[in-house]
This record gives C-alpha cells, sequence and structure tokens, in this order.
C-alpha cells in the first residue's frame, strides 16, 4: 500500500516537471494598443506625373525599456504612407503596468520644391494598470506640440503644380485692348496737331 502511495506520488511530480511553463505559473498578462495615423494630401493645380505622394514618419520611444512595434530600429519605428490613406501602427503590446511616452512626427530628410509638408508633432503616453479581474488595461493619450488633447493623428500634406485654364490668356487680352486705346487716343492727339500746324 505504502509502495502504491509513493509511485502515484513520484507520477505526480514527474507529470508537474513536465508541464509547460505557463501552465504551471499562468498564462502572462499582456495588453496592447494600435496607434491610427491619417495622412491627407492634397494638390492645388495639376499635379504631373511621377510626383512623389508618399511620406515617411518616425515613432520615437522616450523611456529606453518602452515597448515597441516589430521591426522597430531601437528606438524608433518608421512608416511610409502614400496620398491620403489611414494606417495603423503596431500592435506595441504591454506585460507589465506603468507609464510610456512616445513622439510621432514626419521625418523629411529634404524638402522638394512645390511641397507643403505638415510640421506637426504628436505626443503619445500609454497607460497600462491592473484590472479588478487580474488583467492589464491600457489607455493611450495624444496631444499636439501646443499641448492639446486630439482625437486624431492627423498630417496634411500638399502640392502646388503650375496653374492651368485662361487665366494668362484673359490677362494678355486685356493689355492689347489697353494698348490699343492707348494707341486710339494718341491717333487723335498727333492729328489734331497737325491740323493747327497746317496754314488757314
Amino acid at each position: 500500500m505504502k509502495m502504491e502511495i509513493k509511485k502515484l506520488i513520484l507520477c505526480a511530480a514527474v507529470s508537474l516537471i513536465l508541464l509547460p511553463a505557463e501552465e504551471v505559473l499562468g498564462a502572462e498578462q499582456t495588453a496592447s494598443v494600435m496607434i491610427p495615423v491619417v495622412q491627407q494630401f492634397e494638390t492645388r493645380n495639376k499635379l504631373p506625373d511621377k510626383r512623389n505622394q508618399t511620406f515617411r514618419y518616425e515613432l520615437i520611444r522616450e523611456e529606453q525599456d518602452a515597448p515597441m512595434p516589430d521591426e522597430s530600429d531601437g528606438d524608433r519605428y518608421a512608416f511610409d504612407m502614400k496620398g491620403s490613406e489611414k494606417k495603423e501602427i503596431g500592435p506595441i503590446t504591454y506585460t507589465r503596468t506603468g507609464i510610456w511616452h512616445y513622439t510621432l512626427k514626419q521625418s523629411v530628410q529634404k524638402e522638394e520644391k512645390d511641397y507643403d509638408y505638415d510640421k506637426q508633432t504628436y505626443a503619445i503616453s500609454v497607460y497600462v494598470e491592473n484590472l479588478a479581474d487580474g488583467g492589464l488595461g491600457v489607455q493611450m493619450i495624444v496631444t499636439n506640440k501646443e499641448g492639446n488633447k486630439v482625437d486624431e493623428i492627423r498630417f496634411k500634406n500638399g502640392y502646388t503644380g503650375a496653374k492651368t485654364g485662361n487665366a494668362a490668356r484673359t490677362g494678355d487680352v486685356s493689355d492689347i485692348g489697353l494698348w490699343i486705346t492707348l494707341l486710339a487716343v494718341s491717333g487723335v492727339v498727333a492729328g489734331k496737331a497737325v491740323h493747327n500746324k497746317l496754314p488757314a
């Protein structure tokens, strides 16, 4: 009888050792966020073919241990947006409580002629806390560089092309009309002057 009890205890111990760590210790608590970003690209007049409509942005962490999206390069995560589109950055996954800070801005290496670049900078604060059910809760707050809380991250870029239409032609016609009028007046004045010089 004692031998059977010892065998049962030994089997239970071996089974416990062979269980995966997460089943023994409990699943790791996690919470994640996605950061929505909107790019608005506007053209004034005509946009030439093959003109650039792609712009680069950077998410930069302020704390060295702040979680980042996959494919980040150290403290920075770079991504591109083309034309007018909306993109979600992330997920960024958190495994413990804390407050994490990030900066999101447009990265312009060299400004191109006729382009307008949005130079707004957004500060992102992520608050991670324990919930009553034992999980983690997360809240994200975004402010602009003026310190005002905003509902969305939006960048507005633009391109001003050459004017099209009849605006220049209309101006030319107006100028020609002015010259014709001046010539007519000059002709009348010259005619009177010649008439006055003729002998009576």
